[in-house]
Parts: structure tokens; sequence; C-alpha cells
């Protein structure tokens, strides 16, 4: 199972990374911009990608939007920091799979993982 990780933040990114890899997925990519994200989901296809809403260069929403639009089976989880129904019903319209609200924490971590595994 191959995961992506797409956070600015350098040190929520590397949490992130050890969350995953205790859930045992090995093959972790990060992205630190949206661009970035977007280029390393064509070119490595991850399973599941784990996706801040609030991105240097672009609106992880539309992020979202984007890769649904071509791609229906990856598993996408929206990471966010603050909840607004706005934002709920972005999130829930642009088919992400689940959200996460900040700080993570590894059972929600771990719930995304399982049900991305489910899906492939």
């Amino acid at each position: 199972m191959k995961a992506l990780i797409v956070d600015d933040d350098p040190i929520l990114r590397d949490i992130l990374r050890k969350m995953v890899v205790s859930e045992g997925i090995d093959d972790v990519s990060e992205a630190s911009s949206g661009g970035q994200g977007i280029d390393l989901w064509r070119s490595q296809s991850p399973n599941i990608i784990f996706l801040d809403v609030q991105l240097p260069d672009m609106s992880g929403l539309d992020i979202l939007k984007k890769i649904r639009e071509q791609d229906q089976r990856v598993y996408i989880v929206v990471v966010t920091g603050h909840v607004s129904v706005n934002t709920v019903q972005e999130i829930v319209k642009f088919k992400a799979d689940q959200y996460i609200v900040k700080p993570l924490d590894q059972g929600r971590i771990h719930q995304a993982i399982q049900s991305g595994k489910r899906r492939i």
C-alpha cells in the first residue's frame, strides 16, 4: 500500500509519516504544496492520500475535486485544523472518504488506513 501526505507543515508531515509507518505502510511520499501533491499523485498512484485543506499555493478542496474528477478509487482523508459547516459541506460534495480534525490521533489514522485497505 502506498500513502501520500500533502501538508505544508513539515512537523505535521513528520508526525503523520510516523503514524502511517507505524500502521505498516512504509511507502510514504510527502508534498509540501498542492502542485507537488498533484504531481506525486499522478506519478506514484498512492492508495491513500492525507490532504491538508490549507496549502500555500491552492486549496486542498480544489485538489480533492481535481483528483476525484479522474480517480474514484484512491482513498482521500482530508486533514484540517478548522472545521466549519462550509468546509464539511465541501468535503462531502467533492467526495472525500473521511476527514480528520487536527491535532492528529493515532486511532483515527489507524481507522482511515484500515478503511483505505478495504478499498484496494
